[in-house]
């Protein structure tokens, strides 16, 4: 936390309120935040009485705290999701609430900042095999082990965990592996605020790595002078890399001299700048790695395939046609580790290529030209949608409601089109009361969606009624 933050607090709490309006994460960050500010204000007290006065006696700062209450509770309610949310009902068979509280902290550094075993699923959903975890929690105990150093050395392992603490907390509920970016900000602003506080110098490096690193560089110099194999000899000349004089930066791979430097320490300063600038380097490479071929894979292909899906429906004039999406359906399901999966259905969820169509075509797609004249109501690209919406409301029905609402789909007869990612075709046609030999299969596009420095394809498809596929232009 900045230095000013009693004298100026509006800078700080500014900056935590519109933390607050990005997310129910940043809520959850901006609430640790300013409980370490508060806790710090009161740990300064004596006494009861004391901690009181010491909380208003900066009026400026006690209003600014009320205000970031005040807003930060006024969001919480906006968003507060309804029980039959979809993240709030993600059905059983996952891992508990503290196999995720656990996992977060000791897999997701790791596949934040370096590695690239799972895909984008939720947390709670989350497997891996024994190896992938072993090298996980190697990795993300390395990176609590540095920032805790860094900051116990600074007096801020509060402001490194507190934030964490909630973070996790909040992640347990609603966390998806496309969320790890912000895993990824939050511990380059823990290393910046670590810097800022006290710039790094070289008694921040273990005293163990010191002496290897002093002990690597002698060997070199040994060798370097043509001396190798003579015990008992010196080597005065080697300047180690990690000395015990402080190196400061003020800069993040900008070495400023000591106020004692000597001309002889030039060079090692410039090797510690060197360093730091490499390791700083290898920290961020695979994140620039994942964003460059992302960045290339969307530039080279489709992501989503809804581009291809609106120009299907406007070159062959399908706009006015009926189209029915399959919905979230996977069967029960027992895992190779032995884990079991109830069987899931969700009619609300609906292929995201037709509902990410609607922008390119425009509103009012959908009549019922197909079964008479009269022009239906402005709606998306899908029919048989929940009150007639054209995007996922989110809201899980019960299995009541779910057959009420296929039975009222099916009553309309057989639509031109049935569109979806269809694992099980023969499951939706059944429970539909559609003939799908009186359909064919046809592949609209392929799609290709990065995830860090993957890419899978999938195949967008539709089911064309037979007397409408007479009419396609291929």
């Amino acid at each position: 936390m900045l230095e000013s933050r009693d004298e100026k607090p509006w800078r700080l709490t500014l900056s935590l309120i519109l933390l607050c309006c990005t997310s129910s994460y940043g809520i959850a960050l901006a609430c640790a935040m300013a409980l370490v500010w508060v806790v710090r204000v009161l740990r300064e007290s004596r006494s009861i009485r004391s901690s009181i006065r010491s909380v208003i006696a900066r009026p400026e700062r006690f209003v600014a705290w009320l205000m970031l209450l005040v807003v930060g509770l006024t969001l919480t309610v906006c968003i507060l999701p309804y029980p039959d949310t979809f993240g709030m009902t993600p059905g059983s068979g996952g891992s508990s609430a503290i196999m995720q509280f656990l996992m977060f902290w000791l897999i997701m550094p790791s596949e934040a900042l370096f590695t690239s075993f799972a895909g984008d699923v939720s947390l709670h959903g989350l497997r891996m095999d024994v190896v992938p975890i072993v090298l996980c929690v190697v990795l993300s105990a390395m990176v609590w082990y540095a920032l805790g150093r860094l900051a116990r050395r600074r007096g801020d392992l509060d402001m490194l965990l507190l934030p964490y603490v909630l973070f996790a907390l909040c992640a347990t509920k609603y966390f998806s592996l496309h969320h790890l970016g912000i895993v990824f900000a939050l511990f380059v602003a823990d290393l910046w605020m670590l810097i800022r506080d006290r710039p790094i110098d070289a008694d921040d490096v273990p005293e163990w790595l010191r002496g290897f690193v002093r002990m690597r560089v002698g060997r070199i110099a040994v060798r370097r002078a043509g001396k190798p194999g003579q015990p008992g000899q010196p080597v005065h000349s080697a300047q180690p890399v990690c000395s015990t004089q402080s190196v400061r930066f003020s800069r993040i791979g900008h070495s400023s001299q000591p106020a004692t430097a000597q001309p002889a320490s030039a060079s090692s300063h410039s090797r510690s700048a060197i360093i730091c600038n490499c390791v700083i380097v290898l920290l961020l490479l695979p994140s620039l790695w994942w964003n460059i071929a992302a960045g290339v894979c969307d530039l080279r292909y489709d992501y989503s395939g809804s581009r291809a899906v609106a120009s299907f429906a406007e070159r062959n004039d399908f706009r006015h046609n009926r189209w029915v999406s399959v919905w979230r359906y996977y069967p029960e399901t027992t895992w190779p580790d032995g884990s079991h999966t109830p069987r899931q259905e969700d009619t609300h969820r609906y292929a995201w290529a037709a509902i990410a169509a609607d922008p390119y075509l425009g509103r009012g797609v959908w009549s019922t030209a197909e079964h008479g004249s009269a022009r239906g109501p402005e709606r998306g690209l899908l029919d048989c949608t929940y009150r007639g919406r054209s995007y996922e409301p989110n809201q899980v029905p019960t299995p009541a409601q779910m057959n009420r609402e296929i039975a009222a789909c099916a009553a309309k007869g057989e639509p031109a089109f049935v569109i979806g990612d269809a694992d099980f075709p023969e499951y939706y046609f059944g429970r539909l009361g559609y003939r799908m030999r009186d359909y064919r299969k046809v592949t609209i596009a392929t799609k290709h969606m990065s995830w860090k420095n993957w890419v899978t394809t999938a195949d967008i498809t539709v089911y064309v009624r037979t007397d409408v596929l007479r009419t396609l232009r291929r």
